[in-house]
């Protein structure tokens, strides 16, 4: 289930504004050329200004290329490959922009003699324009990477941003389910049921609700994420309420990999899937209904499965819906993980509904 968004980091190297800075920045490199000719080779304004533009136009064409790499080969590849990579474009660079400066001084030479006079092939003069290619490389590389170091550093702060408001959203959310008159009427109903013959359980089910709402209230101390199990604990204390009040309509199907409870996910990740299933699956239903939840630990990735046997969903018309459980969810996940993350609704092929997470390894970022 891969992620469907795009990195971010790219954007700055798009739109009219970059392209706009991009080209001042080589006219200034011109303007400052053509001081350099005026000064040095006591030539005219116009074959100053005419060399300056023809000496930079072939490194700000192939800085275009350049731009396509440093897009790709990220700052967090393989430290040797980086540096490798980019001492070998820089020689390729250097060359290329010396090769087409000189085709291009010939063939205006031969166009207008006057202009600059007969041109030939000076290896020294070769020499020193490929290092000044190599030069510009490396300062165009520095530019390049500095923005988008900062573009990531702003949009992971945003998604820091976006992930604490909707972890304040999913605690009150969660909390408001909790004390949902109906949910708080069917819970006490029952212990009531159960203090009359089975005092014992009363008191057990007592103690669940108030762990339901004491989690609620320690992920505002805890933070963003908190360790798998405690969110598996939350699901079972909420899973234990509700059977109270279903009994046999709701047969449960609990398998999770040991080596995964320690993992940290993000907080109310799995209790709003299994509500979902229960609220819209299974307590509508005379029979009731299955509802199994699977984790599994890969290399690379924690992936959490919560299905139900019910009438099932189209995925647009879960997105077309108007409940916050599983849009909470996604969005939750998208602003802790980004792209690394994924999320998979649907119908299951035998029947009913199934939403499936994949959560990168250690809460690794993309």
């Amino acid at each position: 289930m891969p992620g469907n968004m795009s990195d971010p980091a790219t954007r700055p190297f798009s739109g009219a504004r970059f392209w706009r800075w991009y080209a001042l920045a080589w006219l200034d490199l011109a303007g400052l050329y053509s001081v350099v000719f005026l000064i040095t080779g006591r030539d005219s304004i116009i074959k100053a200004v005419t060399g300056a533009v023809v000496y930079i136009t072939p490194m700000a064409l192939l800085g275009i290329g350049a731009l396509a790499v440093f897009r790709r080969l990220d700052w967090s590849t393989v430290r040797a490959r980086f540096v490798g990579t980019h001492v070998a474009l820089a020689v390729v660079y250097g060359i290329s922009a010396a090769g087409l400066n000189h085709g291009l001084f010939r063939g205006l030479s031969l166009i207008n003699q006057n202009l600059f006079g007969p041109v030939t092939f000076n290896l020294e003069y070769f020499t020193w324009e490929c290092l000044m290619g190599v030069l510009i490389y490396g300062v165009l590389a520095g530019i390049c990477y500095a923005i988008l170091l900062h573009a990531r550093v702003r949009e992971q702060e945003a998604r820091v941003a976006r992930a604490a408001a909707l972890q304040t959203e999913a605690e009150l959310r969660a909390l408001r389910a909790q004390l949902n008159p109906h949910f708080l009427f069917n819970t006490l109903h029952s212990v009531l049921a159960l203090v009359r013959h089975d005092p014992r359980a009363a008191e057990e089910a007592l103690e669940q609700f108030g762990d339901l709402l004491r989690y609620t209230l320690d992920t505002q101390k805890k933070g963003e994420v908190v360790p798998l199990r405690d969110e598996l604990d939350f699901v079972d204390n909420y899973l234990a309420i509700e059977s109270l009040r279903l009994g046999d309509r709701l047969r449960l199907e609990i398998d999770v990999d040991d080596t995964a409870r320690d993992q940290l996910v993000p907080a109310f990740c799995l209790q709003p899937l299994v509500e979902n299933s229960i609220r819209h699956a299974i307590a509508p239903r005379a029979e009731g209904g299955s509802l199994s939840v699977r984790v599994r630990r890969s290399e690379d990735a924690l992936l959490l499965e919560v299905a139900d046997d019910g009438p099932g969903a189209r995925p647009v018309d879960v997105d077309n819906a108007n409940g916050l459980g599983l849009r909470l969810v996604r969005e939750r996940l998208a602003a802790h993980y980004g792209s690394a993350a994924g999320f998979d609704v649907g119908p299951r092929p035998d029947g009913g509904f199934r939403v499936a997470i994949r959560l990168p390894i250690d809460g690794a970022d993309d």
